[in-house]
């Protein structure tokens, strides 16, 4: 039923576009930024937010997770896992093409002054299932920036990171490297002794340029160009197979964005390009793998009889040639979209629908789409959405050998979320959400074989409440700030999966009920002391259960202000300052108590 009514909402929603207002409008009414994206709050940064992924742990309602020092960073969204979750830079898709998820460890090099996308997880696209990430490349200071980290167990981080900024051109680039042993002693409770993982290794480096040009009012142009290149060993231990796993992956990804002001509209064209290249060697076997994606965005905006509104095609092809498929694979992925967004009195009604064809999938048209109501209440504002969601499977979910599943059916559903959020007295940002996914695409290991395969759950209703307090208190020369967000969330068949051998409502493996992360930072004159609690109940691994966990990590900071432009800065610290044994995969330990020293200096020209 939910289904039609968003193909008439669609189909309708059209009729109009032929009418064109021939008011004017002012160019600051209409460009995108100005709605969907937030700058980041310089009054909730805290020491510890030195680059981007702390920057999204700490002002949105993202969770990140690793699975130690150096390795990749995934996302836990609302209680979905990390491939339901879409990230773009620019608007240029970010996701990596042969498993449908991106690893935040590569925006380490970004730069702290760009933007965030405003009530990140309502907006999820129809990739999005869970939420989706845009990040925003705004170089706004000219000068430059160099971060010197290292741990103990031989961790050692490097970032710089320059843009030169003129009146209607700026340039940036960013280096960043990562060098970790991860030798680090672990716990094994089934004999009750601390062991340590000998001659692990992770060797990475990232490099970015990025391109602004504006001639003009009517013109905007902005380009980059993204190069990583990570080796990575794990050796077997006692827990562990008896083979060493070696992976080397390299990827360059470029985007392009043009926008050009017609009178009363936008016109915005988009592309990009990816290439990646991995080279893996588990379970005794080698695999080599090449993957090339390319998207194309063209896009019309303005206003029709007082709707702004805005029409996009998009086109979206990925390529890969992997030694573990049986022959090179292809996919490709076409939409149109619509999005409509007027006042009606005091509350503003978005509709957003896309229209998705998809060759390679079962069912070949497919319709996503969002309604969404904002209406504000005294001194904040409450937002109510309904989505129709829709996912492709990833080309690892169709073709992989040995694990891919050429029966998968793409993943749909709906969700609705009610939420609330103001800046007064303090900031808050909460919301009931509830989503219902068919076909949900899950990989599990086979217990014959130990190899994974993905597979499709009927129905997974997720549930839950998602809260987010800050507040910055100014206490005479010194300032408190607090940050706290936790997120109570139920996901779980809805029937018993006898395939899986899955019973009915039991909670998904790897996500916790509940989880908690807060900070507390005192600074007076230019020293911060911080103190950062996480906190997860226990949750279900693939064979044994993840115990609950709360790990503490302290901070200090001094700030020497050399000049106005420049500032040196000065961090030590302690992660895991209770020694806390704990994992976030079952027999995956993580470090220990381990401390750090990090120096950052920087030279701004002021505006």
């Amino acid at each position: 039923m939910l289904d039609k009514f968003f193909i008439l909402l669609f189909l309708g929603a059209m009729l109009p576009l032929f009418c064109q207002k021939t008011d004017s409008i002012q160019v600051e009414d209409i460009l995108i930024e100005a709605d969907r994206y937030r700058p980041i709050d310089e009054n909730l940064r805290t020491a510890k937010q030195s680059d981007i992924t702390q920057i999204l742990e700490d002002q949105t309602n993202l969770f990140l997770k690793t699975n130690g020092a150096g390795t990749s960073i995934t996302t836990s969204f609302l209680g979905g896992n990390a491939s339901q979750t879409t990230i773009t830079v620019n608007g240029i898709p970010f996701s990596n093409p042969l498993i449908g998820q991106a690893d935040f460890s590569l925006l380490k090099g970004l730069p702290t002054k760009g933007r965030l996308i405003d009530d990140i997880s309502e907006k999820g696209s129809n990739d999005g299932v869970a939420g989706e990430v845009n990040l925003l490349l705004d170089n706004e200071l000219e000068g430059f920036d160099i971060e010197l980290q290292s741990k103990t167990y031989h961790h050692q981080e490097g970032r710089v990171r320059y843009n030169i900024v003129k009146e209607n051109w700026n340039f940036g680039t960013s280096l960043s490297t990562i060098q970790a042993d991860n030798n680090y002693p672990f716990y094994v409770p089934q004999l009750n002794e601390t062991r340590k993982q000998e001659d692990a290794r992770v060797d990475a480096w990232t490099s970015l340029i990025t391109l602004g040009y504006n001639p003009s009012v009517q013109h905007k142009l902005s380009a980059f160009a993204w190069y990583h290149s990570q080796d990575r060993r794990i050796p077997p231990t006692l827990t562990q197979q008896e083979n060493d796993q070696f992976q080397e992956d390299r990827f360059i990804r470029t985007g392009l964005n043009w926008r050009m002001l017609l009178r009363e509209n936008i016109l915005e064209v988009k592309t990009g390009f990816s290439d990646q290249e991995i080279n893996f060697y588990d379970f005794g076997k080698g695999f080599l793998a090449n993957f090339e994606q390319y998207f194309g965005n063209i896009s019309f905006s303005g206003q029709t009889l007082g709707f702004d509104r805005q029409i996009e095609l998009e086109y979206e092809h990925y390529v890969g040639d992997n030694h573990s498929f049986e022959q090179e694979e292809r996919q490709t992925v076409l939409r149109g979209k619509l999005g409509l967004s007027k006042d009606i009195g005091s509350t503003n009604v978005e509709l957003n629908t896309d229209l998705i064809y998809s060759p390679h999938v079962k069912q070949k048209l497919n319709l996503a789409g969002q309604i969404r109501a904002k209406q504000d209440v005294g001194e904040g504002r409450v937002i109510l959405s309904l989505r129709r969601l829709w996912r492709q499977p990833a080309m690892n979910d169709l073709f992989w050998t040995g694990g891919g599943n050429l029966e998968l059916s793409p993943e749909s559903g709906f969700g609705l979320a009610l939420g609330y959020k103001t800046q007064k007295p303090f900031t808050f940002r909460g919301q009931i959400f509830s989503r219902w996914v068919r076909n949900y695409i899950i990989w599990l290991p086979d217990n014959n074989t130990f190899l994974w395969g993905a597979s499709n759950i009927d129905n997974v209703w997720s549930r839950g409440i998602d809260l987010q307090f800050s507040k910055a208190l100014y206490l005479g020369e010194s300032t408190l700030t607090l940050l706290s967000k936790q997120q109570l969330v139920y996901s779980s068949p809805t029937e018993k999966v006898e395939a899986l051998n899955i019973p009915e409502y039991q909670q998904l493996i790897y996500t916790p009920v509940h989880t908690m992360r807060n900070a507390l930072a005192f600074t007076k004159g230019t020293i911060e002391i911080s103190c950062y609690v996480r906190t997860t109940t226990a949750y279900q691994g693939i064979n044994e259960e993840v115990p609950s966990q709360t790990v503490v990590d302290f901070s200090i900071e001094k700030t020497f202000n050399i000049s106005r432009e420049h500032r040196l800065q000065l961090q030590l610290g302690v992660d895991n300052a209770f020694d806390i044994p704990y994992f976030v995969v079952e027999r995956r330990p993580m470090p220990g108590r381990n401390g750090y020293i990090k120096v950052l200096y920087s030279h701004h020209k002021s505006k």
